[in-house]
């Protein structure tokens, strides 16, 4: 048995506080919900308690103070990223999940109450529905025609949902969340098992379609004698060229097909440009503006961060030189896209995402002056503008962790029942029970943090501890007296180990558990939803856009 230490944690009077009220300016209501290309967009990506990857499984409990913050700070618009697989668990019956179905019902009845549009981004890669991974889903779609039906029945289904409200927008596609293969292709490279995929995803048909043979044997370098025999270039050969092309064809096809089941789809199209070799071996960028015009959509999604355009060797520029850029950057997407309307749907001013340290950012001290003098360049250059991290949020690795769903995803020992308290789902746990996620490790775990946070809440009907463990690390205790509303954040070292498990002394009730290590930082609003540095300079660009 593990020898307990005490730990440092922090005890607070835990009451539910409406963190919208703490936003410092009134609170004013939009006198009608925004309406496409009439009225400039102003979004926020809305996550809830959780975060993209998990939202659909937390509790929509404090929806209504969370959407009145997001009013009162300035913005008309909320932007819901729909995973795949946690809307439409089987492909073979296309039928929706219901309990993300009636969720998503939910927050569109919240949103027309506040007259708030909605924006839909469907097909987002990450879930933790399932422990195994979710890409062999969409490597499927580029051949089966068994999942392309059920992507269209998803769509569709989702459409239908988003049509019986006035404030429904409509939605867009993303280029990331079907970009994935290409590193799987690149990385078979010359094998025959490259080739056969080629065939099973279409890319044999592409070539035949665009290049005689006598060209793509130029571009390979090989003597192929069938469009069967050609595999998926390596990231070195001239012929990763052919290959782009390619999935931007995927790309254009898959939207035009989508859009047949959801009128007006755009997609987030791939603003950076790939390297790539010509054939003489010099390297070179390859645009991927064929997908710009977004087919039958009226207008262009994006996303736009600062590093665009720059070296990206650790620049830190001052905010007039990123404003200069961001227009050449946006005047450049306009001469390429048909003239169309262009949605920045993820509008990165920061970023401090784990791996891109090295990108060029905007010096903190002026992130504020870029906010409030940008509005020239976006009212000028787009119909709108998304913002994703709203509020700060840790990457948490449990799925199920405010107990929505009772205990699925959780494994319990003992007398343990998940109940409805204060009008909440939480785990009550009786003397010497226990609550256990085993964490995959294929989530979003290594993201270079030494310490692994866990925080939660909970209250005791008698004096009592809790025993918290994570992994193979030292066990710590969390105390609690009758009466008392707890919540804690203990941290423990990044073992690699994920584990959480938490033993009761007496009888308590649990809620809102997190385990991370990363925190997203939009310099908005922090992980306890009090001001950041820069939510005053975000209220003063919206007041200036649409006026």
């Amino acid at each position: 048995m593990k020898k307990l230490r005490k730990s440092v944690i922090s005890i607070l009077a835990f009451a539910i506080l409406c963190t919208a009220c703490r936003s410092g300016v009134a609170a004013p209501s939009l006198d009608r919900t925004p309406v496409l290309h009439q009225d400039y967009l102003k979004s926020v990506h809305y996550f809830g308690d959780g975060w993209a990857v998990n939202f659909w499984n937390c509790e929509p409990d404090q929806i209504d103070a969370q959407l009145d913050r997001i009013v009162a700070d300035g913005f008309n618009s909320i932007i819901l990223v729909l995973p795949w697989r946690e809307f439409q668990p089987e492909i073979g019956d296309g039928r929706l999940n219901g309990y993300t179905a009636d969720q998503l019902r939910l927050v569109f009845e919240k949103a027309e109450e506040k007259k708030l549009g909605v924006m839909l981004r469907p097909g987002y890669t990450w879930d933790y529905y399932e422990a195994d991974s979710v890409l062999p889903r969409y490597y499927k779609l580029m051949g089966d025609r068994t999942y392309e039906d059920a992507w269209l029945s998803y769509l569709e289904q989702i459409y239908q949902i988003g049509s019986d409200y006035e404030c429904f927008l409509g939605g867009f596609l993303c280029w990331e969340d079907f970009w994935n293969y290409t590193y799987t292709a690149k990385a078979l490279g010359a094998e025959k098992l490259g080739a056969e995929e080629a065939e099973f995803i279409g890319y044999h048909r592409y070539l035949k379609e665009q290049y005689t043979l006598e060209q793509v044997n130029e571009w390979y370098g090989e003597n192929f004698t069938d469009y069967s025999q050609v595999w998926f270039p390596s990231e070195e050969s001239p012929a990763l060229k052919l290959f782009f092309g390619f999935y931007d064809d995927y790309l254009n096809r898959l939207l035009a097909k989508s859009q047949q089941v959801f009128p007006n789809l755009s997609m987030e199209v791939r603003l950076d440009a790939d390297l790539a070799a010509d054939q003489a071996g010099d390297f070179y960028y390859y645009s991927h503006e064929a997908t710009y015009g977004c087919q039958d959509s009226d207008y262009t999604a994006v996303m736009y961060g600062i590093p665009m355009g720059f070296a990206n060797q650790g620049e830190r520029v001052g905010y007039e030189e990123a404003m200069v850029m961001t227009e050449t950057i946006l005047n450049g997407l306009l001469e390429k896209n048909q003239g169309k309307d262009v949605y920045i749907d993820q509008f990165l001013y920061a970023d401090n995402t784990p791996g891109y340290e090295s990108n060029a950012q905007i010096v903190e001290e002026q992130i504020g002056d870029y906010l409030e003098h940008v509005h020239r360049i976006l009212e000028e250059k787009t119909m709108g503008y998304g913002v994703w991290t709203y509020q700060d949020y840790g990457v948490d690795l449990l799925y199920n962790p405010q107990f929505a769903l009772g205990f699925a995803g959780w494994e319990t020992e003992g007398e343990a029942e998940a109940v409805r308290e204060n009008d909440s789902m939480q785990a009550r746990l009786e003397a010497g029970a226990l609550l256990r996620q085993n964490i995959p490790p294929g989530r979003k775990t290594d993201t270079g943090e030494d310490r692994i946070y866990v925080t939660g809440q909970y209250s005791c009907e008698s004096e009592t501890i809790l025993t918290v463990t994570l992994g193979q690390a030292e066990s710590a205790v969390v105390s609690c007296k009758p009466g008392q509303n707890v919540s804690w954040q203990l941290d423990f070292p990044n073992t690699k180990d994920y584990t959480l498990t938490i033993q009761s002394g007496g009888t308590v009730y649990i809620d809102n558990l997190k385990v991370y290590a990363h925190v997203q930082n939009g310099m908005l609003y922090d992980l306890n939803g009090q001001e950041g540095d820069c939510i005053k300079s975000l209220r003063k660009l919206n007041r200036e856009l649409g006026r």
